[in-house]
């Protein structure tokens, strides 16, 4: 088991620096993008005009960017902010178009600016893009990116259990004298007046015990997110899932038909809103935005709900058809005999801090140092063994020459 935690942390360690590190850092993502980039996100308010309705707004946005299909739109902008969109290639377009999101005035629809937010880190409009990127899939091809992360994902999860067996006392330690409990404690504990090596240990072994809890939780969540069939595979064997998008089919290219634009869809969902929060027992509390999915011939609408465990926004899902505007089916983030839903979803807002407000927020800054911490002195530990065990076994070859030598002295023949 220790060979085991040894080569396998040291084996992670690295990249799990690199997103503790990152992920320190988009804790705060979206009010250190609106720090670098006002001009993006912020608009003089003004009091005689209205925003422009969705429909018009998205007429105009497919007209400034012909080449591209935006398929998200916000539903809720506060006063004073911007429209964001999220844009892709349009099918008739398929070239490459240099940027994923669009800024309109939500007062007229004018073309703000574009930006590709995995760019450069040194570009201030892609800075916090590119440090997402690079925490997501350490800034390589998606494919490769997850595929890395993936596996670091699984053998940290399972690393965890070994390291925390490793911090249990040994049968010899004391054994008959103290109680297991009390020989325990001193992994939990820091020794004051130590040396440098044991204060590093105790950094480590202490450290990762009381942050043990959570350490597994975003350990296990980052399976979710850059291996998500282990992750469905491990689940299903111990909840229900009912998740109606994964369920529906994709619809053939030859059978789609698009026939409600953005303005028909949001009006089909409002409409379809009072009987489905009726029949599915969910009180709404605001709209929060609207999808386009070509695949399955659908929009979803999102409000926020009773229903939401999230702080970012709404997960309740009204799926509408996209030829008949009729209501498919609704999606939920909890509900009875489908644990599953309330599981991810907790495992979302605990990794991306989007629950318990500012406080977990914070918390969540500091515990991705605290990773970062931790895989250092990981590092370091192992670094410090080996150097000892080189030491050793130089010492020992000097001893053994040493005394060949000496034997030849002695009993060499005169």
């Amino acid at each position: 088991m220790v060979r085991l935690h040894r080569w396998v942390g040291l084996g992670i360690a690295l990249f799990l620096a690199i997103t503790g590190l990152t992920g320190s850092i988009l804790a705060y993502r979206e009010p250190l993008d609106r720090w670098l980039n006002p001009d993006l996100f912020d608009v003089e308010p003004v009091s005689f005009r209205r925003p422009l309705p969705v429909g018009e707004m998205a007429q105009r946005i497919e007209r400034a960017l012909p080449q591209a299909e935006p398929f998200y739109l916000p539903l809720s902008t506060s006063a004073g902010e911007n429209v964001v969109v999220l844009m892709k290639p349009r099918q008739s377009h398929p070239a490459p178009l240099g940027f994923d999101q669009a800024f309109f005035d939500p007062y007229d629809g004018k073309l703000l600016a574009t930006r590709n937010t995995g760019g450069s880190l040194f570009d201030r409009r892609s800075t916090m893009g590119f440090i997402y990127k690079l925490h997501r899939q350490l800034a390589l091809p998606v494919v490769w990116g997850t595929s890395i992360l993936g596996l670091v994902s699984i053998l940290w999860t399972l690393d965890s259990f070994t390291g925390l067996a490793l911090t249990f006392p040994s049968r010899g330690n004391g054994a008959g004298r103290k109680s297991w409990w009390a020989r325990w404690k001193t992994a939990w504990t820091f020794k004051r007046g130590a040396s440098s090596s044991r204060r590093v240990l105790d950094l480590h072994r202490a450290g990762s015990l009381w942050l043990w809890g959570m350490l597994l939780i975003f350990a296990w969540s980052s399976v979710m997110l850059t291996a998500e069939p282990v992750y469905r595979a491990v689940m299903t064997r111990f909840v229900t899932f009912d998740e109606p998008r994964r369920a529906l089919p994709v619809v053939p290219e030859r059978d789609r038909d698009m026939r409600l634009d953005w303005g028909d869809a949001l009006a089909a969902g409002r409409k379809a809103l009072p009987e489905a929060a009726r029949r599915f027992d969910f009180t709404s509390q605001g709209e929060t935005e609207l999808v386009r999915d070509r695949n399955r011939n659908l929009y979803i609408y999102y409000v926020r709900s009773n229903r939401d465990i999230r702080d970012d926004s709404g997960s309740t899902g009204l799926f509408i058809d996209g030829t008949t505007g009729r209501l498919i089916t609704v999606s939920l983030p909890t509900k009875a005999g489908a644990a599953g839903n309330a599981f991810t979803q907790w495992m979302y807002g605990l990794h991306l801090a989007q629950v318990f407000g500012a406080p977990y927020r914070l918390f969540v800054m500091l515990f991705g140092l605290a990773i970062t911490g931790l895989s250092v002195t990981g590092i370091i530990l192992w670094w410090r063994k080996r150097r000892a065990h080189r030491i050793g076994e130089k010492r020992r070859r000097i001893r053994k020459t040493s005394m060949a030598s000496f034997r030849r002295d002695v009993y060499a023949p005169e």
